[in-house]
């Protein structure tokens, strides 16, 4: 079992007022292979919601994305969303987020990539996101709706993003309701201050979660959401090999170390026989050798007989 981890990040605050087909971002360091990428991104939506958006990189990664939040029109009029792309080829990572028609552009535009290490080649569990318009000032009253993580799932790490689309100054910025554990402020458009944050929380038990953040501004604010579960790499149930039978029937340790002989019908009879060819005990039902000749540990009984 191993935990999904935070690689690494980039934020990219993109061109302010300034309208342009896409937003994009590099990571620093390269991507190692079989992981994960998550792009959250951002653009005003004041001139009418985008349906076009789509994110992608130099390495021809394929990115499912989540559903689109758009915030208030008659106020901060924005668009937020997220999206995901399992087992990376690994390499210099270039993501670029932008809109499927060439002549789309919009201004306000940034995005975040996260880099996500020890993650399932299949490690989607789930998206979710919420968009609260004139919502006030308070503890604990944004949420981004809930994902089912189940057993099979485990362990797993959710991401999410929350942004004051109607925000002024950084402390109009949502903060991360426990156990949700705040990463970075994000997204400072020359307004005063970073108008999104985004956090995390390790997951290990299955449940329903849901991000929650305070709306902590002074003013009542739109606010969007978004939040996507990943799955890390599962605990294995496969036993130990702790040696083979090879070709003329002696049994090995995994170093090649003879340290046993057995009789041509042990496989198909289950006794095990000793160097002297005296038998010493015998495998019990569960005990197992595999097509490969493999043999696998297991516990031993009072009698010498294998569980």
């Amino acid at each position: 079992m191993a935990n999904p981890i935070t690689a690494q990040y980039v934020i990219q605050n993109g061109p302010g007022a300034v309208q342009a087909h896409n937003t994009q971002a590099t990571f620093v360091n390269t991507v190692g292979v079989g992981n994960t990428i998550i792009a959250f991104a951002t653009l005003s939506d004041a001139a009418g919601i985008h349906a076009d958006v789509i994110i992608n990189d130099n390495k021809a990664n394929n990115y499912q994305l989540s559903a689109e939040q758009n915030t208030n029109p008659s106020g901060g009029a924005a668009t937020l969303y997220a999206g995901l792309s399992n087992n990376s080829p690994g390499g210099t990572t270039n993501v670029i987020c932008q809109f499927t028609i060439g002549g789309d552009v919009e201004d306000f535009q940034a995005c975040l990539i996260i880099d996500v290490g020890n993650a399932n080649g299949t490690s989607l569990v789930g998206f979710s996101g919420n968009t609260q318009n004139g919502l006030a000032s308070g503890s604990n009253n944004i949420n981004s709706g809930p994902i089912v993580v189940v057993t099979a799932n485990l362990p797993c790490i959710m991401y999410s993003l929350a942004l004051n689309t109607s925000g002024s100054v950084e402390t109009d910025q949502p903060t991360p309701v426990s156990p949700l554990v705040n990463i970075a402020a994000c997204w400072n458009f020359g307004s005063g201050g970073n108008l999104a944050a985004f956090a995390s929380q390790t997951i290990t038990t299955a449940g329903t979660y849901t991000a929650r953040w305070n709306q902590q501004g002074s003013a009542a604010a739109d606010i969007a959401v978004v939040s996507v579960i990943v799955q890390g790499i599962p605990s294995s149930n496969t036993p130990l090999i702790i040696g083979r039978i090879n070709a003329n029937g002696t049994f090995m340790t995994l170093g090649m170390i003879e340290i046993a002989s057995v009789k041509a019908n042990a496989i198909s009879s289950g006794v095990w026989y000793a160097n002297s060819f005296i038998e010493t005990s015998s495998i019990g039902a569960t005990a197992r050798i595999d097509s490969s000749n493999n043999i696998y540990a297991a516990q031993f009984n009072e009698q010498g007989s294998i569980q």
